[in-house]
């Protein structure tokens, strides 16, 4: 759930390894120290002329604003299994820590 919406980080997966400039993509959900949940997109670019707001411009026309992950992490490639999946337990960990008090 992402504020109060229920999100499938499969679905926003697959929108995110549809976009041209995408070579392979994991979406991950986190929750942070508040409970919080949020997610995390691992990208390998097609290109080195990759651009994060060019990609997120182009999910924001596929999806709507609380399923664009929050945080992107650029590998050059994804940690294999020996089977041949993903090992998301080997994918660098982004947390999100804190409080915000107005």
């Amino acid at each position: 759930m992402i504020m109060g919406k229920r999100v499938e980080s499969d679905e926003v997966e697959n929108v995110l390894c549809d976009q041209r400039e995408v070579e392979t993509a994991v979406v991950c959900p986190q929750t942070d120290t508040d409970g919080l949940s949020y997610l995390v997109a691992y990208v390998v670019p097609r290109s080195k002329r990759f651009s994060l707001n060019t990609l997120k411009r182009s999910l924001a026309d596929h999806l709507t604003s609380f399923m664009i992950p929050e945080f992107f992490v650029t590998m050059p490639s994804l940690p294999m299994t020996p089977n041949g999946k993903v090992d998301r337990r080997a994918l660098p960990i982004v947390r999100k820590e804190g409080r915000l008090y107005a």
